[in-house]
């Protein structure tokens, strides 16, 4: 297995940073909500920024793979410039992403930014994807073509939620299994039966 850990970074201490050192991950991926404790406050109601950037600074200096990644909403889109600056300076990857995953008349999509600004950042977005990113996308898209999940969900990859809970992918909770009461080989092979399903032809949805 390939390891790569995502998380909001707040909780991560000394002693967990030895431990990143003697089994280091994949990739780490900190999420960054705001570029000072005042929008921090404002989106997740935690004035954490200040660990959370040293904590960032920590694992580079200690040579793991750290990832940066900032979801942007209306709260936090005036602080996207100087969140990318950070990375710049300091030599990180960076992804972003600003689509809000819910249903069309949830209070969630009321943090959604614009049209406009969506368009502007997918257009920064797109010049960040490498080649090898486009290249196992478009494998994958021939691959899954009339398969009902087309993605890697099942197939090269699956998330291990912090409840000890394993999952296709983060937004799929119908594909959930307990490992205290699954062992993971079973868990992914109960898998299988989803993502070898055809699409049907015709769908209400």
């Amino acid at each position: 297995l390939c390891v790569s850990v995502f998380t909001s970074g707040s909780l991560i201490d000394e002693s967990i940073i030895d431990l990143f050192v003697q089994y280091p991950p994949k990739q780490i991926e900190i999420t960054m909500y705001g570029a000072n404790n005042d929008t921090y406050s404002a989106v997740i109601r935690r004035r954490t920024h200040d660990v959370v950037l040293s904590n960032i600074l920590k694992l580079k200096n200690k040579n793991i793979n750290v990832l940066v990644k900032m979801f942007v909403t209306k709260e936090n889109f005036p602080d996207f410039r100087e969140i990318e600056c950070f990375v710049k300076q300091n030599q990180l990857p960076f992804k972003f992403d600003s689509t809000i995953l819910a249903t069309p008349y949830s209070e969630e999509k009321s943090h959604q930014i614009e049209d406009k600004k969506v368009i502007e950042l997918e257009r920064e977005r797109i010049k960040t994807v490498s080649r090898f990113d486009e290249d196992v996308h478009n494998t994958l898209a021939e691959l899954c073509k009339n398969k009902l999940y087309q993605c890697g969900a099942g197939r090269s990859s699956c998330w291990l939620k912090s409840n000890n809970h394993l999952r296709m992918c983060n937004f799929l909770s119908c594909i959930d299994y307990d490992m205290k009461n699954v062992s993971f080989a079973d868990a992914w092979n109960m898998m299988s039966t989803y993502i070898d399903e055809s699409k049907a032809i015709e769908s209400k949805c």
